[in-house]
């Protein structure tokens, strides 16, 4: 703690009894700090007006949620969780930091273990979830891609009244997590992808060496838009970026042009 203060902590938030507190700082003293920094992101949520998103999949989460918080920001204020901060101490953490002022906010949600996101959606209280390709990742404590499919549904847990879910149509659990939705209640379900009945579908790309060019469709809206960096998972990641973009209000035309940079 004292070298803390010796960086520039105003303050430090400790388990009692710590002791003798140091001079140089404000030392809280709480029975659990784990409980203190998730009460700190629940009030941080509680004063915060802003509109939330939740980002969750197996693959490609954090490059959507970068994604997503760089073309919300041409519509408002947006904030995101840092790096991959998204379990147990990092959302709370990354929720905590939540400016009061925030117009959206974008927050990563991760798992590695059954029963550990439908907490984090619930602190989260999220008006949209994305929920990128599921694979196999983070297998070894599950059965099955299936039993990891249905815990990555349950992001949809703590979602708002009236909230959307976005989902990958090409993923080949797309159908288990669309009747996820449906079960949880969901009333708005967008998806994206190649498929003809997707809400953001891909029409057409070209790929090269530093770029790929896209031509969607977007709720039967045309849009051409580039993108700085190559490759189809990148184009899918933006699809579910414009898609979440589109469910949770934002400006569309803005929000694919801000995805050039």
């Amino acid at each position: 703690v004292n070298d803390a203060f010796k960086k520039g902590a105003v303050a430090a938030i400790v388990q009692a009894p710590f002791g003798e507190s140091p001079r140089n700082g404000i030392v809280i003293e709480v029975e659990d700090t784990m409980k203190a920094l998730r009460d700190l992101a629940i009030v941080a949520r509680m004063r915060s007006r802003a509109r939330i998103i939740a980002v969750t999949g197996s693959v490609g989460k954090t490059s959507t949620k970068e994604m997503i918080k760089l073309a919300l920001s041409q519509s408002g204020k947006t904030f995101a969780s840092a790096g991959n901060l998204n379990n147990d101490i990092g959302l709370p953490l990354s929720l905590a930091r939540l400016p009061d002022d925030a117009v959206y906010g974008v927050f990563e949600l991760g798992m590695n273990h059954p029963g550990e996101l439908a907490p984090l959606s619930n602190l989260l209280r999220p008006h949209l979830a994305v929920i990128t390709p599921v694979e196999s990742a983070h297998s070894e404590y599950f059965a099955s891609e299936q039993a990891i499919a249905d815990e990555k549904a349950e992001v949809m847990t703590g979602l708002e009244p009236g909230g959307s879910v976005v989902l990958n149509h090409d993923n080949r659990h797309y159908t288990r997590l669309l009747g996820a939705a449906k079960g949880f209640g969901v009333e708005h379900i967008l998806d994206f992808g190649g498929h003809p009945d997707a809400t953001v579908r891909l029409i057409d790309c070209s790929l090269h060496g530093n770029s790929s060019a896209v031509l969607a469709s977007i709720a039967d809206d045309r849009i051409e838009y580039g993108l700085a960096a190559p490759g189809r998972h990148w184009i899918s990641n933006s699809l579910a970026a414009l898609a979440a973009v589109k469910g949770i209000g934002g400006d569309v035309n803005l929000a694919a042009a801000a995805l050039a940079k």
